[in-house]
């Protein structure tokens, strides 16, 4: 009588240590997704941070002029391939168009604004806004770089991306 008990024991024994080992594999590769995601995202705010550092370093050298149109507008002519010699406004549209390109290129769903802005983070939803607030004083608020793209674990699916790296810019003074 003493056999007949310990039958089926190692079989219980070899399925719990199965589980056991399945629950470490099954962490294990949870680990190594959350890796990946952050390397992803990591890669996404290294390309935006280029790209407002590069356009900053633009505006404080006056080699683009900004307006709020120029920030969204997309400019039909290029002045690479145009016979007349670009102007200082168009120059700086054209340079603003491509720079809008690339971000777009460079970052899924890719999208920018830039706007003079006093309160570029929104208290109330506890995130960038792409809206523009004006400043309270006479004088205008600092420039903004606003960058977004769309990330798979984002909270607030929406058809816009929302901004995730706003930099403030004090352009050089004519």
């Amino acid at each position: 009588m003493i056999t007949l008990s310990s039958k089926g024991f190692s079989l219980i024994e070899v399925l719990v240590s199965v589980f056991v080992l399945m629950l470490g594999v099954m962490t294990s590769m949870s680990l190594h997704l959350t890796a990946l995601h952050s390397t992803q995202q990591s890669s996404m705010q290294t390309k935006a941070m280029h790209l407002a550092v590069e356009l900053a370093e633009s505006m404080r050298a006056n080699l683009i002029t900004i307006s709020e149109q120029a920030t969204t507008a997309q400019n039909n002519e290029d002045c690479e391939r145009v016979t007349t010699p670009c102007v200082e406004q168009r120059l700086s549209s054209d340079e603003m168009s491509h720079w809008l390109q690339r971000v777009s290129l460079e970052l899924p769903e890719g999208q920018a604004r830039i706007c003079q802005d006093a309160a570029p983070w929104d208290a109330g939803s506890g995130q960038l806004s792409w809206e523009c607030a004006p400043a309270e004083s006479t004088t205008q608020g600092p420039w903004v770089i606003k960058i977004g793209w769309h990330d798979k674990m984002d909270k607030h699916a929406s058809a816009h991306a929302t901004p995730k790296l706003a930099l403030t810019v004090q352009p050089s003074q004519p």
